[in-house]
């Protein structure tokens, strides 16, 4: 052993060698005699000054920034000392337009939510992705409905299914679905029984003969002046974004694909096979929509600010890329997120409200309390303004509407069904008669014409889908996963799960009630198992007794047999100093013998049944849960005691007549008992097709507190485009009135639901309103993440930057 190396087995010191130990052998690694050196590591500076920590890098950085924006001034030139709020942009998304303005201004402008971009496949995409479909469409998918129908004994074999729009065929609709226009009937008529109200059953033949017979009548105007605005092509143009792709006559005609990125609460993830084209689709509507709104080109964005909105319930997904888009592809300056309900609280100037925002493909409601959204208030139903237009559609071709040309699938054609829709539907229930209607066309390629139609339940069905959604298609494919995100691969950060509120999990608790019931008539099903099982142990060990009961008589004489017989399968063996003799007349004993039990079923950690008479001591899981629930039924212990094998007693080996021993069956065995799962459901999804007033209800009561409760109903805000629909306050009054009488415990008269809209303002536009003012108060310096920030941070800024996270 070298020098100096102590020993730490003999405790030696320094300096002493030890004879008996292995010395270190040298290496056969070869070194060679010239080394490489690099002088750039022993020059290098790096982390050996203060220039090199971040904060000084960041300050270069930004200087560097400072110093370019100088040179770029011809370009983007910044925009000029204003009042307050002239350099943030308030951008408030939708599904079916994107209003957008400077924080300073009294108004937004508002612009449709799509961009149509050239495809050489846009034929044969019309009807998948233009939404609603189209007529021809729906069309056909009628004929093969009716055939289907008429095969099946549903409609008279006499009906020429060749028409859809014959009123033999739609008069006989398929009554076994549930979202059938003669369902939607019944519901209304039974309402008008319950109101005491006079329905008139003739009315929809009398429409549907009048609208048959109208014919259109040219209208004498100056064309010109009311002639719509059709978009002109220009050469080599590739996209169109906003009101120009909507003026197109006839998008696939021309080689044009429309596309609407957004959809209710989150992306369009349905329509769009790539999530690269969904992202540029957002920011190239966004650039255009800036453009042509505000005049501000995209190398001025870094002058300027963004004030986004969002929806109350979102995804990790949709702020990250939107936040993304905004600092990192346009290069704004900074910007700041905040959530529509509470935006339109500060726009209607109200401290707490139950916010009702009505949009196109869903309805959000939550509560605001002191300026802060209550998270577990918040509600997301999952239809809309499109699905009542898209029902006033189906009703107008079951009533025969005199332009039977009508095409949702078309920009136009959309655009007429919303006319009718603004101007005639209503929730009225007490002026329901045959009215006659007019209206004027203006087709493409033709002259205005007027038709004349009547409308009788078709004015009043397609809104009450609002308080009676079982009339719906719903689509669940928009609520799951996206295959355009991977999970395993997005690095969302360190950010709170987004899991269902407490108001949809009191607003589904009818299915877990049913989960509940299941999971009790499983236990019912087990413990019948076990009874059946036991009654066959139990006649098992009555035969097997009778057979132990029952003797044997001998063959040969008693000697062969006794000595055929081993000492302890004697029937009446000797006991020593009894003085009886073998074959005396003692009383036989079964010593021997036993009785086959089941296993006593206990778990680990249970007190076994008493065996004294005594009352067993309950489980804890016994004490825990009531009875009827999973938790209650004990699990086969691997401690139980075993059974014996059928030979070791007599009970289980009977004596053949030739002296040959048969082994007899066992006890029967306990067959598995296989738990039938208990049904699965989304509490998102199923909370999202309750009628309005029950959601409005059960969000305020999600509220934890009766008064708190009582303080939002009596302050419900509606906004949105459907807020605009006629006699819609009333309706939900009155039913959010039967809701507090019957389930607000302690309500009186003097608390009366009240539903208000903003005074004198349009309420498409309150939400955008209070954004561009919360962007401009003092307090909400703090809460702007600016592009330093977002490029070292990430997704963490989310967390110090905003008030809902």
């Amino acid at each position: 052993m070298p020098r100096g190396i102590p020993s730490y087995k003999s405790g030696l010191g320094y300096g002493q060698e030890i004879d008996n130990q292995t010395p270190l052998k040298f290496t056969n690694f070869q070194i060679p005699a010239v080394m490489p050196f690099t002088n750039k590591v022993s020059t290098s500076t790096y982390v050996k000054s203060d220039q090199q920590s971040i904060f000084t890098r960041v300050e270069h950085r930004t200087g560097k920034r400072k110093r370019e924006d100088e040179d770029d001034t011809r370009e983007g030139t910044p925009p000029a000392p204003g009042p307050r709020g002239s350099n943030v942009i308030v951008i408030h998304p939708g599904t079916r337009n994107t209003r957008v303005g400077l924080a300073s201004n009294l108004s937004p402008v508002t612009i449709p939510s799509v961009v149509a971009r050239k495809s050489e496949h846009a034929a044969e995409s019309r009807y998948l992705k233009a939404t609603p479909l189209s007529h021809e469409y729906e069309r056909n998918r009628r004929i093969e409905k009716s055939k289907m129908l008429k095969a099946e004994g549903l409609i008279d074999e006499n009906v020429d299914v060749s028409n859809p729009f014959d009123s033999n065929v739609i008069m006989n609709d398929d009554p076994r679905r549930m979202n059938s226009v003669p369902s939607l009937r019944k519901m209304m008529r039974q309402r008008f029984e319950s109101l005491k109200l006079r329905w008139n059953a003739d009315a929809n033949a009398t429409v549907f003969k009048y609208n048959s017979q109208s014919q259109p009548e040219p209208v004498e105007e100056n064309y010109e002046s009311h002639k719509p605005n059709w978009t002109v092509l220009k050469p080599g143009e590739k996209y169109i974004v906003g009101q120009r792709a909507l003026g197109l006559q006839d998008p696939a005609a021309a080689g044009f694909e429309l596309h609407w990125p957004f959809y209710g609460t989150m992306f369009n993830v349905k329509d769009y096979d790539d999530l690269a084209i969904l992202l540029n689709d957002v920011e190239t509507l966004w650039e255009e929509a800036i453009k042509q709104a505000l005049n501000i080109h995209r190398r001025s964005f870094k002058h300027y600010s963004v004030m986004l909105v969002i929806p109350d319930w979102y995804e990790w997904h949709y702020l990250r890329d939107m936040v993304d888009i905004l600092l990192h592809d346009m290069g704004f300056e900074s910007v700041c997120i905040q959530q529509e309900s509470a935006c339109a609280a500060y726009g209607s100037g109200l401290g707490n409200a139950c916010v009702v925002d009505l949009g196109a493909k869903k309805i959000s409601i939550a509560c605001v309390e002191d300026g802060m959204l209550m998270t577990e208030t918040r509600m997301v139903l999952n239809y809309g303004g499109d699905d009542i237009s898209l029902m006033l559609n189906a009703m107008l071709e079951r009533c025969h509407f005199p332009f039977v040309q009508l095409d949702p699938g078309l920009p136009w054609g959309w655009k007429l069904l919303e006319e009718i829709k603004i101007n005639h539907c209503t929730l009225v229930e007490n002026a329901l008669a045959v009215n006659t209607f007019d209206i004027i066309i203006r087709a493409p390629k033709e002259k205005p014409q007027r038709y004349k139609f009547r409308l009788y339940d078709e004015i009043v069905i397609p809104p009450m889908l609002l308080f009676e959604p079982r009339g719906l298609d719903w689509d669940e494919s928009i609520w799951r996963v996206s295959k355009l995100y991977n999970p395993d691969v997005d690095d969302l950060g360190d950010v709170p799960p987004l899991g269902p509120t407490q108001a949809m999990i009191g607003s589904t608790s009818h299915l877990s009630s049913q989960v509940l019931q299941h999971e009790k008539s499983e236990d019912e099903r087990y413990r019948a198992h076990l009874e059946k099982h036991q009654a066959a142990v139990d006649a098992w060990n009555s035969a097997r007794q009778m057979q132990i009961d029952q003797p044997t008589p001998p063959t040969n004489g008693d000697g062969r047999l006794s000595a055929q017989l081993s000492p302890q399968q004697t029937p009446n063996p000797q006991t020593p100093g009894s003085g009886a003799g073998r074959f005396g007349s003692a009383p036989v004993q079964q010593t021997n013998s036993m009785v086959w039990r089941p296993p006593v079923m206990t778990g680990t950690g249970d007190t076994p049944p008493a065996t004294n008479g005594a009352s067993a001591a309950k489980s804890p899981s016994e004490e825990r849960h009531p009875p009827g629930l999973n938790a209650t039924i004990k699990i086969p212990s691997t401690a139980s005691p075993p059974v014996g094998p059928p030979h070791s007693s007599p009970a289980a080996a009977v004596q053949a007549p030739n002296g040959v021993r048969a082994q007899t069956p066992g006890p029967p065995a306990l067959t598995p008992f296989v738990r039938t799962p208990a049904p699965l459901y989304d509490v998102a999804f199923e909370a999202s097709k309750i009628p309005l007033d029950i959601a409005i209800f059960n969000s305020t009561r999600a509220a934890s507190q009766v008064e708190k409760s009582r303080k939002f109903l009596q302050s419900v805000l509606l906004v949105g485009g459907v807020s605009q629909t006629q006699a819609l306050i009333p309706q939900l009054e009155a039913r959010l009135a039967g809701l507090v009488s019957r389930y607000l415990p302690g309500s009186d008269d003097r608390v009366k639901p009240q539903v208000i809209t903003p005074k004198d303002m349009d309420p498409r536009i309150v939400v955008w309103k209070g954004a561009a003012l919360f962007s401009k108060l003092e307090s909400a310096s703090d809460l702007w993440i600016n592009n330093t920030e977002w490029e070292y941070l990430g997704t963490r800024a989310f967390k110090e930057r905003t008030l809902f996270i």
